[in-house]
Formats: structure tokens, sequence, C-alpha cells
């Protein structure tokens, strides 16, 4: 477009010089008749006129497909689903589509602060400097409390793009999650439902041990509260807590009801039921990492333990804090295969094994937990 424009200026000075040459041929040199430099001029003005025409024709079809495809896209911004900000560098918005009325329940947009619009403003503020600053795309999910107190999950992605003015602006593509994460969460509910049903028929095979899951997420919990892991992390570690012994659905009831002490290849299946859990943990999409917490719950500090002879910090975090409320809730409970014992032995045979079967600074944690807290033993 503008390369147009300047041909036409160019032209325009072009003309002017050559009138004056004509008219210095005309008077002091060639003695050029009036009626030749009229000939010449009018030859010469056609040529410009053609050519000047031709030119604006030019301008004028690609004027009218930029304001096309300017049509064209402020069509699909207006009618996608998506919120689209654009913002210039100093922080203002400078566009915003229908969609971000809705997501935001709010119309006040150009010319005010996008940070305006969040609450997280330090993370809002990193995707921003980070598209503008360094010119990189961004994308992250983030949580943010709207102006009618409801808690909405925005997935946000920033890219930078020069404006009009060749200074760079960036555009915000929001979209709303928050039905999608509730929905993830009510199926993700239905399979904790599910599989707490299975836990619950597991730990009725077994008289002794009918509320054993429950303790154990309930002792996972106490530890937890007092460890700086994220919460997320937390999360996903109680679930595994409740779901860890899972497993057992696939050992025979007469293996997990024997008083006495199991053989050789009795004690080989039972060991079977980590992995058994984990398989069918594992299938669920998102429940990775809560299985492999399941699969490592019986493994040692020392290395010893089982399926696979983990050892320290190799063993995930959550299997080592399970490893320990398990313990402690099966020492303190009565088992088919002996009578429970007080709170105050269970403590000491968890120091005892500290750095053999069980991670030290865990099991530091739960003593201080338990004797801080009136549980029950």
């Amino acid at each position: 477009m503008l390369k147009n424009y300047k041909k036409i200026s160019i032209i325009a000075y072009a003309n002017i010089i050559v009138i004056i040459l004509l008219e210095i041929a005309h008077n002091k040199i060639m003695g050029i008749s009036e009626s030749l430099l009229f000939f010449i001029l009018l030859i010469y003005a056609l040529i410009n006129g053609w050519y000047v025409q031709r030119l604006l024709f030019k301008q004028r079809k690609a004027d009218l497909r930029l304001e096309y495809e300017k049509n064209f896209s402020n069509h699909i911004l207006e009618t996608i689903s998506s919120g689209i900000l654009i913002v210039e560098n100093n922080g203002e918005i400078s566009y915003a589509n229908s969609s971000m009325e809705s997501i935001f329940s709010r119309a006040d947009f150009i010319g005010n602060d996008y940070i305006d619009l969040f609450k997280n403003l330090n993370s809002i503020k990193s995707h921003f400097e980070s598209s503008i600053l360094r010119s990189e795309a961004s994308k992250s999910v983030i949580q943010f409390e709207d102006d009618n107190s409801r808690i909405k999950h925005l997935l946000v992605e920033t890219m930078p793009f020069k404006g009009n003015d060749n200074a760079y602006q960036t555009m915000f593509h929001i979209d709303d999650i928050s039905e999608s994460v509730e929905l993830n969460k009510h199926i993700e509910e239905q399979y904790l439902n599910m599989f707490r049903s299975f836990v619950k028929f597991i730990d009725a095979k077994d008289a002794y041990t009918g509320l054993h899951s429950i303790s154990v997420s309930e002792y996972v919990t106490m530890i937890l509260a007092e460890m700086n892991i994220d919460i997320s992390e937390k999360e996903d570690i109680i679930i595994a807590a409740n779901l860890h012994d899972i497993g057992k659905i696939g050992v025979p009831e007469k293996i997990l009801n024997k008083p006495g002490r199991l053989t050789t290849e009795e004690f080989d299946k039972m060991k079977q039921h980590p992995i058994i859990g984990e398989s069918l943990i594992g299938e669920i999409n998102g429940y990775e990492t809560i299985s492999k917490m399941i699969r490592h719950h019986h493994e040692r500090y020392d290395g010893t333990g089982y399926p696979d002879n983990l050892k320290g910090e190799n063993i995930p975090i959550g299997s080592r804090i399970i490893a320990v409320a398990d313990a402690f809730d099966a020492i303190t409970t009565d088992r088919v295969y002996q009578s429970k014992r007080g709170r105050e032995e269970a403590i000491n045979i968890l120091k005892k094994e500290s750095g053999i079967q069980f991670d030290k600074n865990i099991v530091d944690v739960f003593v201080n937990s338990l004797l801080n807290t009136n549980i029950r033993s």
C-alpha cells in the first residue's frame, strides 16, 4: 500500500522537474514552438494520467482486500466463544471481542489497564512481560475470582505481534474452562466413589481391618499438614492413601484372612497387590502418579521392599508417607495374624525402623503430630 503512495509522490515531483526543464528549453536553449511544447506536455500528461490511474486502481484493490480481510478477521473474533484482548505495550486494552463481556461480566474494556481484570496479577504480569520483552508466546491456566465472587479457571495464551504503528502488542486468547473443570471434578469424584466402594469391599473381606484405608488416609493427612508439599501433590497422595490396598481385590480371601504365617507362595501372591493396584488405577487418565505411589507403598527405605526394591528417595514421597501411616495403623489395630498394640509401642517401632524400613524425616513428622494430637490409638 505504501509503495503505491510513494510512486505517486515521485511522479508528482518528476512532473514538476519535467515542466521546469521544458520551460527552460522553450525559452533559452532549443527554442521549441508553442504548439510542439503543448503537444509534448499533452502526451506526457496522458502517460502520467494513465500510470497514476493504474496505481490508484491497484491501491483501491489492495484497500478493498485489506478491508475484506479485516472484516473477516473481526467477524471471526466477534463470533468465537474465546475471549480476545489486544493489549498495548503500556498495558492498555485496545481491543476486546464480545465474548469477553460474558467471560468477565463487564463491558468496559477499551482504554483500561489489563491487570484490572485479574486478581492473580503476578502470574498475568509474567505472561505479559514474557510476551512483550522477550517476544515469546506463553500459555497457562489462571484461577481468579470474578466480579460476582465466582471462581473461574482461565486458559490464558499470550502472543506478541506488530500493530499498525509497528509497535509490539500482545493478544490474550482467553477461554473460561470453569465448566470443564467442574465436569472433570465430577467425573473424578465418580471414579473415586467407585474405587472407594472397591476398597470397602476389600476391607469388608477382613473383619479386623474394616476401617484400614480410612485410617491410613487420616494419618497421611496429618503428616501432609506438617510438610511443605504442593497442594495438588498433597491431593494426589491422599487419593493414593485411600486406594493403596485396592490391589487386594486380586488376592484370595483365604490368604487375606489366614491366621497363621503365610507360606512363601502365599506371600508372593500377597506381594502382587501393589502391582494389581497400579494396573487398576493407572488406566485412569491423570492418575499415573497416583498409581505409582500405590505400586511402591511397600518399598523399604533400605531397598529391601517390594515390588521393585527401590531405595531411599528413589521411592516416591507419597509412597514413603503411606508406608509410615500404613504400618502405624497395622500395629495399633487388631489383625488376623496379631493383636493390636498401644500407641507408645507403635511409635517406638517406627523410630526403631527409621532409616531402615521408613524415611526418618517422615517418621519424625508423624510422631510429633501424634504427640500433639488426641487421635485414637
